[in-house]
């Protein structure tokens, strides 16, 4: 058994009695709301980088990774992908997980929809009668699509593919005393204040649902 310690966040506004009768609840609901939102983002993209960099908090340590290349030696450019390598890197270790669910910077997002030899859709009709064969795979371990999380963190290391299994692959624990909420009122400052509190961890729960390729050679 490991203990943990759940640091806590909290958010809040102070609004004087005079702001309050020349504004409405709905305006102060939104400001809370955009500031929660924008701690959440925070918080989720700085766990997704201690799941790839480590956290020794955690006792997480860092993920290592395969290049674009190793799979493909037709990629020869860094930052480029190729779809034969991006599969193959779906493809592995796929009896233990399915890779559904993909964090990288904005380049590389945009490297992942641009991999040359991506299949396309053209005005074939694949139907016709004629002397051919179609094939399916028919034991497919890879999803039918992969959901990109772009992150903005500027710490995010640059032509770097995190993939996961979002059903096995982090666990994330809310600390049930810090689930704190509150509005005080002051007659002296003639204002009222509401704070919310939590304490949030997260951490790989099980490393094999983790993969790491990077666009290097």
């Amino acid at each position: 058994d490991v203990s943990y310690r759940i640091a806590g966040t909290s958010i809040g506004m102070e609004i004087s009695d005079e702001a309050a009768r020349a504004i409405n609840a709905d305006l102060v609901a939104l400001a809370m709301t955009r500031q929660a939102e924008e701690a959440a983002t925070d918080y989720a993209e700085g766990a997704y980088l201690s799941f790839l960099q480590g956290d020794a908090d955690m006792g997480m340590a860092a993920l290592s990774g395969v290049t674009a290349q190793s799979l493909d030696s037709a990629v020869t450019t860094a930052g480029s992908l190729s779809q034969k390598a991006w599969v193959k890197w779906l493809f592995a270790n796929s009896r233990k997980r399915k890779i559904d669910t993909v964090v990288c910077n904005l380049d590389t997002a945009l490297a992942i929809a641009n991999r040359t030899g991506r299949p396309t859709v053209t005005g074939d009709n694949a139907t016709s009668k004629r002397i051919d064969t179609l094939d399916s795979v028919v034991n497919p371990t890879w999803p039918d699509q992969v959901d990109v999380i772009v992150s903005q963190d500027p710490s995010w290391p640059a032509n770097t593919i995190l993939g996961f299994s979002s059903a096995v692959g982090y666990h994330v624990v809310n600390s049930s005393v810090l689930a704190y909420n509150a509005v005080e009122q002051f007659a002296i400052r003639r204002a009222t204040k509401v704070r919310v509190d939590t304490g949030t961890i997260s951490y790989r729960l099980y490393d094999d649902a983790f993969s790491v390729l990077t666009l290097t050679v």
